[in-house]
């Protein structure tokens, strides 16, 4: 980008390549997509003070942002005390620990250590826990959900897994569910239960799986509202 900046646009007497970096630093990690009303993409903005408020996987915060006024709004999605930090999420609660940190990693470059990050089981929600290779009744979490290559140890029997065999699992069925079709409801219905062999029931892939189904019931030919069964 930088390079093209520079050399394309004619901005290398202007501006230092350093500056530039920093410039593209600044969007990367601050700018907010804007959509109008179709929605379609009008382009990225920097809102200055939103810009300051820090992100929690469990945030105190929600915004909406219109592309139309090109205004962002943020507000109070439960109780916040005097003195209590702002937060919002940067990037979807749907997501299970290994995606959600390595997201954050990526693209803000730091660690969230926020109070669910910091839970194995992410306050007995267990979005991330994968079925037990030993036992096959218990399911497995990381011991210290803060490091990226822990161990992961199930909660019945104790056995533990690597974090690389965790992965394998996610990856394997992240591709499914990147290969299938969004309006695909046939190819849903056997992926799920296929999930379900490995997954926790309340994993995030499962329950993302479930929410691509049911938007697709009552508006899928052959499965409307009025041809569904009870």
């Amino acid at each position: 980008v930088v390079e093209f900046l520079r050399n394309t646009c004619g901005l290398k007497e202007e501006f230092s390549e350093e500056e530039l970096f920093h410039c593209v630093g600044i969007l990367r990690t601050n700018a907010f997509h804007l959509e109008n009303s179709i929605p379609t993409s009008i382009g990225r903005a920097v809102f200055p003070i939103f810009s300051l408020l820090s992100h929690s996987c469990i945030c105190n915060c929600r915004y909406s942002a219109s592309g139309t006024t090109q205004k962002i709004t943020v507000r109070a999605q439960k109780a916040i005390k005097k003195g209590e930090e702002l937060t919002i999420q940067y990037i979807s609660f749907m997501y299970g620990h290994l995606k959600r940190r390595s997201d954050i990693k990526k693209c803000w470059f730091f660690n969230c250590i926020c109070s669910r990050c910091q839970s194995p089981s992410e306050f007995n929600s267990y979005m991330s826990a994968v079925k037990c290779i030993n036992c096959l009744d218990g399911y497995v979490i990381p011991t210290n959900s803060l490091e990226y290559e822990g161990h992961w140890c199930c909660i019945s029997c104790k056995k533990e897994m690597s974090s690389n065999q965790v992965i394998a699992i996610h990856d394997k069925f992240e591709d499914e569910l990147f290969n299938t079709f969004e309006n695909d409801l046939k190819r849903y219905e056997i992926l799920i239960p296929q999930f379900l062999e490995e997954l926790h029931p309340r994993h995030y892939l499962v329950l993302t799986a479930k929410k691509y189904l049911a938007d697709l019931y009552g508006t899928s030919q052959g499965y409307l509202l009025n041809e569904l069964s009870e």
